[in-house]
Order: structure tokens, then sequence, then C-alpha cells
């Protein structure tokens, strides 16, 4: 199953780019042009909501509707529509787990629980490589990505790395001073470009090691020997970042499982094994996919359920087996759980917990109530192909809205299919 889900996974937006010109070309009508659209849409014009639009109008196949489900997935994390973008990506084939958390139901109960962010800026003091995974358009696990990146920085940490960077991204955000739309697909979703936009001001160096084109093996090799190349060139890039600098301590950011030790002599090696081979350490790797309350994958969900029955989850928290050990994986170091959030004014409370932000209402005009809307809020002084600080899916019928800022002074903006962007005001969050 593992295979399958490297395959999947591993191609999403980067297959898109490589093969959806020639697609075009052939005037094949098909997701992969759509997928494409999307993105010149979304990141080209900045029109996110079009690029919505776009992708909820199109009827997939029946073999493209979980590439489908991922594209419509992915933007609804983008436009702050968490709920939908999980509910798509839960549409997933099972990714089965069962069994790799290495525990039985008896372990379970005797578990200690402690708050996570502390814990691992603990375990990190003894590593300079430290590793946290996300489900590709889950929102809440990037913002404890955003806050924990914020305790390592605080705690010596020099480098930021990303797969969904590219090599320009760093020169991008140096010269305009903000992080522009075309800067890596994922930084549309504004927590993560949060999160970017502080590493950088922080002084981080931001590192790309996804594969180029110029590294990619096809047509030679088929889509599973692609997927262990992947693997292999993600670990070299990575590397080669860092071999300069023997005090660099970097947190790496990947997508699913791509930082798994241990997995020497399977069929696909995955980069953190590689990784861990190449510079001659032991990375600290964190899970965050099986502490999640929609997981996206039945098996996986059943770890939380168990963890959550017996323990009450009011932080994201690890946990140390009986013997002292961490509760992990075979293949990774431990895993966070993460509550089950309330919301507040219909926006997710993880916005206030791990990110400080602070809810502002905005009654919307009448004559928009039947329509699909887009609110943003862009920090004043940003170019305007600036990623938004934040931006919630408004549905038709609403008649307001809530904004989650951060401190600062922004430009909030109402976006309506077919029509200008139309300025609200400049709101100031002390």
């Amino acid at each position: 199953m593992e295979e399958a889900v490297v395959s999947v996974f591993g191609l999403v937006v980067l297959t898109a780019a490589l093969f959806v010109e020639e697609r075009i070309a052939e005037n094949e009508t098909n997701l992969l042009e759509v997928w494409d659209q999307a993105y010149r849409v979304g990141l080209g014009g900045g029109r996110y909501l079009d690029a919505v639009a776009l992708i909820d109008a199109y009827q997939p196949t029946e073999d493209e509707a979980w590439g489908w489900h991922q594209l419509r997935g992915t933007f609804r994390a983008y436009v702050g529509d968490a709920d939908g973008a999980l509910a798509d990506f839960a549409q997933s084939p099972d990714y089965d787990v069962v069994g790799q958390n290495g525990s039985d139901q008896a372990e379970l109960g005797r578990l200690t629980p402690s708050p996570a962010t502390e814990t691992l800026r603990e375990l990190a003091r003894s590593h300079r490589i430290v590793m946290i995974n996300e489900a590709h358009g889950n929102s809440r696990q990037r913002a404890f990505m955003n806050a924990l990146l914020r305790a390592l920085r605080d705690d010596g940490f020099t480098h930021f790395a990303a797969e969904t960077f590219h090599s320009e991204t760093a020169i991008q955000i140096t010269a305009d001073g903000y992080l522009a739309r075309n800067s890596g697909h994922y930084i549309n979703d504004p927590v993560f470009a949060d999160a970017v936009e502080f590493a950088h001001g922080s002084g981080m160096e931001l590192v790309a090691y996804e594969i180029t084109r110029a590294q990619d093996c096809r047509p030679e090799c088929d889509g599973r020997g692609y997927a262990r190349h992947r693997e292999r060139m993600q670990a070299e890039n990575l590397a080669s970042a860092l071999a300069d600098d023997p005090d660099a301590r970097v947190l790496v950011h990947v997508g699913m499982g791509h930082h798994s030790e241990n997995t020497a002599g399977r069929e696909t090696v995955f980069m953190g094994t590689h990784l861990a081979e190449m510079l001659g350490e032991d990375p600290l790797t964190i899970d965050q996919l099986r502490g999640d309350p929609v997981a996206g994958w039945a098996s996986m969900q059943r770890v939380w359920n168990a963890i959550s029955n017996r323990y009450p989850l009011i932080e994201p928290t690890v946990f140390r087996r009986a013997n002292g050990a961490l509760f992990g994986t075979p293949f990774l170091d431990v895993i966070v759980f993460h509550p089950d959030y309330d919301d507040i004014q219909s926006r997710p409370h993880w916005f206030v917990d791990l990110l400080g932000r602070e809810g502002v209402l905005y009654l919307l005009p009448a004559e928009s109530e039947a329509e699909l809307r887009l609110l943003q809020a862009f920090r004043v002084g940003d170019g305007p192909d600036a990623i938004p600080t934040d931006q919630i899916l408004i549905e038709p019928g609403a008649r307001a809205a809530t904004l989650m800022l951060p401190e600062g002074e922004f430009r909030v903006v109402l976006q309506r299919l077919g029509e200008d962007d139309r300025d609200f005001h400049v709101v100031t969050i002390p």
C-alpha cells in the first residue's frame, strides 16, 4: 500500500507541471488541464475564487475522482475552507497503517502525555535536523508547524526547508519584501505563507530541496521508479544545501511520509532514510498524520480515536511509553496528537491557540448574498501579487464572515466572480 501512496502523493503538482502542456497541446480536456488552469488563475492572477469555481464545475471521471478531490481540497485550504479541504482529502484511498504505531490496546492506557511544543523543543536540542510532515490541504497541521518553527528559531535553528520551495523563492521574497503567489504552490495557504515570511524575516535561510526538471528520470523510468528516484534526489538536494555549513540547524517540512526513517531495504527508500545515511546523523522525525482528528484515512483515524478516548487533548500533545520511549512509529520518532478544536465565529480555534490571531467579523453587502464570494486581507504595502494574510470563502446565503488576523495594518478586499476586487477599508490589529 505504501508504494501506491508514494506514487499518488509524490506526483501531485509536479506531475501536472511536467506534463500538462503536452496534454493541452493534444486538445485533451482532462483533470490535468483543469489543474493547470486553476493554478494559472489562482497563482498567476490572484483570482482564487475563480479557481475554486473552475474546479467545482469540473465533472471528473471515476479514474480522476481522487485527483479532483486533492486539487479541490488544496484550493479549499488556500481560501480558508478548512472543513471543506479536510472533507475532500478524506476521499483518498485508505492508507493502511494498522499496527504501525507499535502498540497494543493495553499499552495505550499506560502512556504519559506532555505538551508537544515544549517537549519537541527539548528533544530538538540534541538534533541538527528536525523533520515534520503534513497532509497537503490540512491547515491545522501547517499552523502547528508554524508555531514550532517560531519556537525552534528562538532556540537557534538557522534554516527552513520545504518541498514547496523552488530555487527562486528566497530571491523573490528578498527582492520584493513580501511573499508572492508564484513562489511555491502550497505556500498559497496563508497559514503556510505566514510561516515562510516569519522564517525569512527572522534571518533563517530558505532551502529548496524538491526534485528539479533537470533531475527528472522520466521517460526512462516508470511511475514507481520516479517515486524512488525523487526520494533520493530530495535527500541529495537537502544534503548539498547543508554541506557547506556544519553549524546549520534546519526544520525540514515534508508532505506525507517523505521523512520516514529506517526504510532501507524496502522497495521505496524514503528521503529521511537517504538523508540520515548521507549526513551520518539521526534526524528528529515528527508525524502529524496519525495524530490528527481528521486524518483522511480510516486506519490512521483509529490511532487518534484510541488516544483521544483515553486522554483529554486540550493542546497539541506527545506521549511517552511506560519505558520512557517516545510514542511514535517504526519509521518516525514521535506523533503529535492534535485536539479537535472548536470554532470561534465559524473559524477554527487553532487560529487563536497556535497563531495568536484575532477574529474580525465583517457584514457583507446584501446584493452579494446569493453568490460565492471570497473575503481577503492583505498587509498594507504588499504588492498586487502578495499572498493574503488570511482569506475566507463565503458560501451563498451567508451575510457575515470572519477574518483571523495578527498584529498589523491590513487592506480588506471582497472578491466576486466576474468582477474586479472591491476594497472595503483598512483595519489595524494592535
